[in-house]
């Protein structure tokens, strides 16, 4: 799983996440991510998932399991990445959709994220030099 140093958790940094983060949608996820202090894990990771959408708990926390190891197993690209920046990345996954997905297509979605998150990297990398 994501160990406590890789989950985010702290209400300062989620509300600072939503207010000054950027963010963009890869349907069924709308991801807001934000550069912060390298602390003891490059990227800490949160998912939230709509109360009002999805009315049991059993079914949100399943939700919930499903997008954090579909993330865990395709992170390693990306914390090597954002490590050899030198910053952080707090990232967090919001659920949109209102159907209850495979896991295969939520690996699938955090997949391109991740690309897409690794791919604006290494074009902020370019942008430096």
């Amino acid at each position: 799983g994501l160990n406590k140093d890789q989950r985010l958790k702290s209400k300062k940094q989620i509300d600072r996440l939503f207010a000054k983060g950027n963010s963009f949608t890869v349907y069924p996820f709308r991801v807001l991510y934000q550069w912060a202090e390298p602390e003891n894990a490059p990227v800490r990771f949160g998912v939230s998932v709509s109360k009002r959408i999805f009315k049991k708990a059993v079914d949100r926390n399943r939700l919930k399991r499903m997008t954090r190891e579909a993330f865990r197993l395709q992170k390693e690209g990306l914390e090597k990445a954002v490590a050899a920046k030198g910053q952080g990345l707090e990232l967090f996954f919001i659920y949109i959709h209102r159907g209850e997905p495979e896991f295969e297509n939520l690996y699938a979605k955090a997949g391109s994220i991740i690309k897409k998150l690794i791919d604006g990297l290494n074009e902020d990398s370019k942008a430096d030099t």
